[in-house]
């Protein structure tokens, strides 16, 4: 069916009929003498189900905002309030005008949406636009249960840490270590899997440059392959696989049982020496380090952890575009992609030594103390700085970057 064409953009025209609609039933409560009574009140009154005077309390007395659509009754809900209402002998003129408020509001979301859970989703847009990230909460989370049936398996908890600090016998390049896990890991489907690293770099323009060899954290590990970390996964060990793609590694997880009686965690964790370079130049501005997603979790726990000889002067910034390819996404890519909305930002970790304590991941400390015995660093020496975030949405790249320094002269 055609719907009526829009001649006003949506804000004003939906801001414009709940105005309306909220002064209409103002009218109409005040004219009855319960203006100011509470919910409970208005329900004995007029005789009303206790959840539909609420709900009209509600929408008369809070503010007009992105969630006064949830306080609205439905017709046949606000259909029985005013027979209420008239019956208790409410103005006739205030009854008149209720229903011509509300039929002009119905037709506003014919308009603009068709039905009232498409027009919701209009308006949790709207309220990120203008800054009220939280509305995109309850969206990740439909979407997190309903990728786990598509793709088959899904985490708890996702771990992300990357270190960096330079390298004693060449000052100008950095040494690189990564820790990665996923805890609470559940399957669906026996041949379910998971990118667990990928290992490649580039410049600022796309251009892939060659990456050391990476050296495992735990040495049984040591040599090609995965680089799990046996103590802290769960037994048996998980099957791992690596799939080359051009220059780039990709580390998948094989297949394995599904649901509770499959449930583990899996926890791997390399670095690499003289690594990255440490100072700006034409082709790198930036230091950066990506996480993909492409499989639902629920919590992503990221940790950037740079030498204070870096001397970073501002916190990293995150951003999160679109990623439907899946692929490296360089400085130059990425000028013209969406991002979505990220309400997180890095935060620092205080202390002389970053503390890193978090239910999410009970053994992390151990974890990170065994990054700094293996590369000979101390804990004092490092800043730190967290990123949680709740059901990030598929597929997407969460970036943390942070400006690389001048060359000294």
């Amino acid at each position: 069916m055609t719907q009526p064409q829009s001649t006003q953009p949506f804000q004003e025209d939906f801001h414009g009929r709940l105005s309306s609609l909220r002064g209409a039933l103002t009218n109409l409560l005040a004219s009855s003498g319960m203006l100011h009574a509470r919910p409970q009140e208005i329900a004995r009154a007029f005789k009303l189900n206790k959840n539909l005077a609420w709900k009209i309390a509600k929408l008369v007395h809070q503010a007009p905002s992105h969630e006064s659509l949830a306080f609205l009754p439905g017709p046949s809900g606000f259909r029985i309030a005013l027979e209420a209402l008239e019956a208790q002998q409410a103005s006739p003129a205030d009854l008149k005008a209720a229903r011509l408020a509300y039929k002009g509001f119905q037709e506003m979301v014919d308009r603009h949406a068709s039905d009232r859970p498409a027009m919701q989703l209009l308006l949790d847009s709207l309220a990120v636009q203008e800054g009220d990230v939280s509305r995109l909460d309850e969206s990740r989370q439909l979407v997190y249960q309903g990728n786990s049936g598509i793709l088959g398996i899904q985490a708890d908890v996702r771990l992300a840490s990357f270190f960096l600090a330079p390298n004693p016998e060449q000052p100008s390049l950095l040494d690189s270590a990564t820790l990665g896990g996923l805890f609470g890991l559940r399957r669906f489907r026996p041949n379910a899997s998971w990118v667990l690293s990928r290992n490649a770099g580039f410049d600022d323009d796309g251009t892939e440059v060659p990456t050391p060899e990476r050296q495992a954290l735990d040495p049984s590990f040591s040599g090609s392959g995965p680089s799990l970390l046996g103590d802290f996964c769960s037994k048996p060990l998980p099957e791992v696989t690596v799939r080359k793609l051009g220059k780039r590694e990709i580390y998948e997880l094989a297949h394995g049982p599904i649901g509770n009686t499959g449930e583990g965690d899996v926890s791997f964790g390399h670095y690499c020496r003289a690594d990255l370079p440490r100072y700006r130049d034409a082709n790198n501005q930036n230091g950066e380090f990506h996480v993909f997603f492409s499989s639902p979790v629920k919590t992503l726990l990221i940790d950037l952890f740079l030498h204070k000889d870096l001397d970073l002067q501002q916190p990293p910034e995150a951003l999160m575009p679109l990623n439907f390819n899946q692929d490296l996404m360089h400085l130059q890519s990425r000028k013209e992609q969406d991002f979505l909305p990220l309400p997180e930002q890095p935060q620092l970790l205080h202390g002389e030594r970053p503390s890193v304590v978090t239910p999410l991941v009970k053994r992390y400390p151990e974890m990170t103390d065994l990054v700094y015995k293996r590369l000979g660093w101390k804990a004092e020496d490092f800043r730190a700085w967290r990123m949680e975030l709740s059901f990030p949405p598929l597929p997407a790249t969460l970036i943390l970057s942070f400006p690389l320094a001048d060359q000294p002269r």
